[in-house]
């Protein structure tokens, strides 16, 4: 199950999304993709996105939104509060041009972005996000380095087009693009 905020600003979506999720015996991905616009309550957003990080196996947040649930200003401190306190198999930070940091049971580390001229970067969180969710899907032998590697491939080809769903790369661009350019 993979979701986001955009169906927990108001009542009664957020009680029923809550119920799903906790029902799900599942892998659960989480990506607030946090709106601040959306919501009346900042304060709210963050007790809501909090409940459901603790049921998410996998977690995806950019920058913005690890600082803003951790109120801890340094990206290493701040994962690791997340991963202490609700012990999430996986979270990925996005970092724009700078590319992607990932925290596990094992490990944590940087994954560089590939270098592009960015056009709109409306779209490449998802797009990151589904791309690693594929990889992780996909493969039995399953590396996170090459998993996020995957990932930045496919938004970085997003960020180089315009809008969010025509923006979004297909299966074999990702692959022709990842083994071409240089991260």
């Amino acid at each position: 199950m993979q979701k986001d905020t955009l169906s927990m600003t108001d009542e009664p979506s957020f009680s029923t999304t809550l119920k799903a999720i906790k029902m799900t015996n599942g892998l659960i991905s989480f990506d607030p993709n946090l709106r601040k616009s959306l919501w009346k309550d900042l304060k709210l957003a963050k007790e809501r996105i909090l409940k459901v990080i603790k049921y998410a196996n996998i977690l995806k947040l950019s920058e913005e939104e690890l600082y803003f649930l951790t109120d801890i200003s340094d990206l290493k401190k701040a994962v690791e509060h997340i991963k202490q306190k609700f012990g999430t198999k996986i979270i990925l930070i996005t970092l724009g041009e700078k590319g992607s940091f990932y925290q596990t049971k094992e490990k944590s580390g940087y994954v560089e972005a590939m270098k592009v001229n960015p056009i709109d970067t409306t779209g490449a969180g998802d797009s990151f996000l589904a791309a690693f969710l594929y990889y992780f899907i996909s493969n039995k032998n399953f590396n996170i380095e090459e998993a996020l590697k995957f990932a930045n491939t496919a938004a970085a080809i997003t960020v180089t087009r315009r809008g969010a769903i025509p923006a979004l790369p297909t299966l074999d661009e990702i692959n022709n693009f990842k083994n071409k350019a240089p991260f």
